[in-house]
């Protein structure tokens, strides 16, 4: 059911499913500059032309910056997904001596993440961890066996722009792209994250939507279903997306997590509002910043409320606006 090809180049000139490297797929492989969930994250967070600045295709001046915690994710990711970049182990505590960092630039420079011996060991031991830990997630076992991992998926949206309709290239890449159809009827999409936040619902729905993730799961299972789409036919898969929350530190406790029906809503409207965007820059070659007039800010809520409690309940504050207000 799911035909997944190979692309050892890195280009790709038609819609499907595929297989590449990372570096590659970031790069962008379509015909023409694609659109990604993380460039509609910056269009709405930022604006059009950030995501012009950074885009690899357009402006192509984004800053590439590993912290200590991206590395351990990368190299916890490869492990247990068994997909991704090479590691490189460097015998050295830190980077301050300049043999570490010699080695930390050589394995750069061939695309394998440098990584410092203490942190591979702590990667190590976190990777078994959850490779344990996951497994014990419903359906989660049979998704590490049989999905296929890091699967980049080429699709074409076509939007009314105006008066004209505009057709535009669009990709994801996938931590684990579903090989056949669940126990319960679905194709399941899983995508692997690490982090240091409780994994309690408040704190992990905040950071959601902080990171974009209800954009992600919306993003990727539109392409992954546009793709398997059979034109007329009577049969439409159904596919839906999971993430796999990790904690980084001891216990290194993790949590399958789907979006609610509320934040697949808000997500389906952010990822239709940003390709409507993109379409429209793509089509006019315009692509906005903020705007050019006065900006008239208003106090967000809670800090007027705390202003209003102090104003009725400190004696300071009170005493000072009565003298105020006397002297006017």
């Amino acid at each position: 059911m799911i035909n997944i090809r190979n692309c050892a180049d890195g280009k790709v000139t038609e819609p499907g499913l595929y297989r590449m490297t990372a570096e590659q797929y970031h790069a962008d492989p379509c015909p023409e500059p694609s659109l990604s969930s993380s460039t509609i994250k910056t269009m709405l967070e930022r604006t059009p032309r950030h995501a012009f600045h950074d885009h690899p295709r357009l402006g192509g001046m984004r800053l590439e910056s590993s912290s200590a915690a991206q590395t351990l994710g990368s190299v916890v990711h490869a492990m247990v997904l068994g997909a991704g970049r090479e590691w490189h182990v460097i015998d050295a505590d830190d980077w301050r001596t300049k043999a570490a960092k010699a080695e930390r630039d050589a394995a750069e420079s061939v695309g394998k993440v440098p990584i410092l011996r203490p942190m591979f060991e702590r990667a190590e031991g976190m990777a078994a961890s959850l490779s344990t830990g996951l497994r014990a997630l419903p359906l989660v076992d049979m998704a590490l066996a049989l999905g296929e991992p890091e699967v980049v998926c080429i699709w074409r949206e076509t939007v009314q722009v105006g008066s004209d309709l505009v057709t535009v290239w669009c990709r994801s890449m996938m931590d684990l792209c579903p090989t056949g159809i669940d126990d319960d009827g679905w194709l399941t999409i899983y995508d692997l994250k690490t982090t240091q936040v409780a994994l309690d619902p408040v704190t992990l729905a905040r950071k959601m939507v902080s990171d974009g993730n209800d954009v992600q799961a919306e993003w990727y299972t539109r392409g992954l279903l546009e793709v398997l789409r059979v034109p007329d036919s009577a049969i439409y898969p159904r596919a839906r997306f999971r993430f796999l929350f990790a904690e980084s530190d001891p216990p290194h406790l993790c949590v399958a997590v789907a979006c609610s029906g509320a934040m697949e809503s808000i997500g389906a409207a952010k990822v239709q509002a940003g390709l409507s965007l993109w379409a429209r820059c793509m089509h006019t070659g315009e692509w906005p910043g903020y705007g050019a007039g006065l900006l008239r800010l208003e106090p967000p809520t809670f800090l007027e409320s705390q202003w209003r409690d102090r104003e009725a309940g400190d004696p300071l504050i009170v005493g000072a606006l009565n003298n105020w207000r006397n002297a006017a």
